[in-house]
Formats: C-alpha cells, structure tokens, sequence
C-alpha cells in the first residue's frame, strides 16, 4: 500500500528525490534480544519467586523462573527488533511453546534435552512471529506531477 501525503504547495521542480533505503526486520537483533531477555526474565524471575521461608526449590521460584523466561523471550526479542514487531503475538507464541515444552518435559525421559530443544523452538517462533509481523516501511521524498506538488511519499508493507 503506497500512501501520498502532500506537505508543500510549491512547483514540482523545486524539490530532490531522496530515498530512503527501506528498513527491513532485525532476525539477528530479535534473537539477541530473545536470548538476552529470556535469561534476564528467568533470573529476574527466580528472584521475585524467592521467599523467607524458601531454602530448597519451591513453587513459587519455578513459576517465577518460567514466567519470567517466557516474558523476557517475548519481550526481548521485540526489543533487540527495535520494537517494530508485535509484542502480543510474541507474548502468545511463547506461552504457547513454552506450555508445550514444559508438557513435553513432564512426560518425557531425557528431560535435559527436551526442555533444551523446547527452549530454542521457543526462541525461534518468537524470533520468527516478531519478524514476519514488522512492516517495513520506505520514505521518499519526491513530486507529484499531476498536482505540481512536493510530497512525500510512503510504501508500507505489512
């Protein structure tokens, strides 16, 4: 979809047409982000689940660590994307993984490995939900020669 807004009334000829390169996606710095905020949400997670009375691993600490990872995934991942994406798609791929890893988890043998591959399937839905979601947007300067106008003018993708 290609938008003109029109913001001068002045003759065509007394404007450059300067383009602006389209700003795509980050994959890197979404999965940066995702890692990076995924190990942040755990700790900072881990730490409010802790209590007074708490010496060993009780609930409260592994709800708090899991809430926390599937959060901080979520959110990081918009982040290190320059906050382009979007955050509650995000926030719904990766409880929703995350579910399904833990449930995985809970059945299976190798409990190590599962909760290891769950964990990167997460990071990678969230990566990938937080990429195809951003628009990329190209700005360009230029006329509009029916008008005799200097405009500007806007491509968004979605």
């Amino acid at each position: 979809m290609v938008l003109i807004l029109a913001l001068l009334g002045v003759g065509a000829g007394s404007g450059a047409a300067l383009a602006q390169e389209p700003r795509d996606a980050s994959p890197a710095g979404a999965t940066l982000g995702a890692v990076l905020g995924g190990a942040g949400g755990f700790f900072g997670g881990l730490w409010l689940g802790a209590s007074g009375d708490c010496y060993e691993i009780c609930e409260e600490l592994v709800l708090g660590a899991i809430a926390g990872e599937i959060v901080g995934v979520a959110v990081g991942a918009h982040g290190g994307n320059g906050f382009r994406g979007n955050v509650f798609a995000d926030l719904g791929v990766s409880a929703g993984v995350g579910a399904l890893g833990l449930l995985l988890t809970s059945r299976a043998e190798s409990r190590g490995a599962v909760l290891l591959a769950a964990t990167l399937f997460q990071v990678a839905g969230v990566v990938w939900t937080e990429v195809r979601t951003s628009p990329m947007i190209a700005i360009t300067p230029g006329s509009d020669g029916a008008r005799g106008r200097i405009g500007l003018v806007v491509g968004v993708r979605f």
